[in-house]
């Protein structure tokens, strides 16, 4: 019995996880491709890419603001029928002048009122003009020069945190899933064993060998772990999901890993050379701020 006992703690101490089942046909990345895909579909990368272009086109603007601004206008008036000009006739007195010699019309009385043709006022008119002008040296005008490309330089700096940050999530997601993929094959192992011990100890419980209490705490054991898969398997689905998510893969689609986290090697002397030669004013983080 001691021997059943210990084989017993020894299945349920194997560490476990969640893995889950996916559908036939579901399309497969690895994790470069899961990176390659997030950094092409990714909304926050995209959205950072038109900040830039933004920042860019910004930058132009400002510069034009400088250059020779050369303004050109053109009017043409026609009067196709003149108004006429109106005024009260009295003629001049004797050894006088009048301005308007009204005299001349047809019918003309003093004190009338007489229509006439606006001599002040042309049939067609027009002109031209040109204007040249250049900022040369306006305290303003530099000053938002240099803000605008300081603007352009957060933008890049910027889209590269915002690039860096997604590689990093989908990194992390892409682990997460290969991890939990990995332990599950540990975990259905030891539900098999669990179900052989629990066999075997029936068996040996009808031979006189074990008592029956043995066989409903290994029977315990079984439905607790049969319990805890489906938990896991529900906890693999949300990995998966996430990693749909940080890579923005459509939500209705299947999707699987490839690859094997016993597979993965770590550089030992990484730590190390970040200890001699690392610059923290190198990181994306820092040169934005």
């Amino acid at each position: 019995m001691k021997r059943i006992f210990q084989f017993l703690i020894i299945s349920l101490s194997i560490p476990v996880a969640g893995l889950a089942q996916t559908s036939g046909g579901s399309q497969a990345f690895t994790l470069d491709q899961c990176i390659d895909y997030a950094l092409t579909n990714s909304i926050n990368i995209k959205n950072a890419v038109v900040d830039e272009k933004i920042a860019d086109a910004r930058v132009k603007e400002t510069r034009g603001i400088g250059l020779p601004q050369i303004d050109a206008t053109v009017g043409l008036n026609h009067n196709q029928k003149l108004p006429r000009f109106f005024a009260q006739y009295f003629p001049p007195e004797p050894g006088q002048t009048s301005f308007f010699d009204l005299s001349g019309v047809p019918g003309s009385q003093p004190g009338d009122v007489v229509a006439m043709q606006n001599f002040f006022q042309l049939g067609s008119s027009g002109n031209a003009a040109v204007t040249v002008s250049q900022i040369l040296f306006n305290g303003s005008y530099l000053v938002g020069l240099k803000a605008a490309s300081a603007y352009r330089e957060l933008s890049v700096r910027s889209a590269n945190q915002t690039r860096e940050q997604a590689i990093q999530q989908v990194t992390k997601a892409f682990y997460g899933v290969l991890i939990n993929k990995d332990r599950m094959k540990l975990f259905d192992n030891n539900i098999g064993r669990v179900d052989s011990l629990l066999k075997t100890t029936q068996a040996m419980n009808k031979n006189g060998f074990a008592e029956s209490i043995d066989v409903d705490r290994i029977q315990v054991a079984l439905n607790n772990l049969l319990a805890e898969r489906d938990k896991f398997y529900n906890l693999q689905e949300l990995s998966v999901q996430l990693l749909k998510f940080q890579m923005n893969y459509p939500m209705n689609q299947s999707l699987d890993v490839v690859g094997d986290i016993g597979s993965l090697k770590i550089d030992e002397g990484l730590l190390k050379n970040y200890e001699l030669e690392w610059d923290y004013t190198q990181r994306t983080d820092y040169q934005v701020l």
